[in-house]
């Protein structure tokens, strides 16, 4: 009986591990890439690499390090 439990806890477990395993093997490769890369785009989202202007300007001077600067103490 112990033996039956035993066995079936660690068919359990590399079953379970067998799944993350399969997650993160889809998430590699070039389609995986490809996808993911798709997904950010059509988020929306601007990093500060693709801001200009004024825009830019106003996220650097929202960050607390940048304000010395910006007066020109530094």
């Amino acid at each position: 009986m112990a033996d039956n439990a035993k066995y079936e806890e660690v068919t359990n477990y590399f079953k379970e591990r067998m799944a993350v395993s399969k997650k993160i093997a889809a998430g590699r490769g070039k389609e995986a890439r490809i996808a993911a890369a798709a997904a950010k785009k059509a988020s929306g989202v601007t990093t500060w690499r693709q801001m200009t202007g004024v825009r830019l300007m106003a996220h650097e001077i929202s960050h607390v390090g940048n304000r010395p600067f910006m007066f020109g103490f530094a």
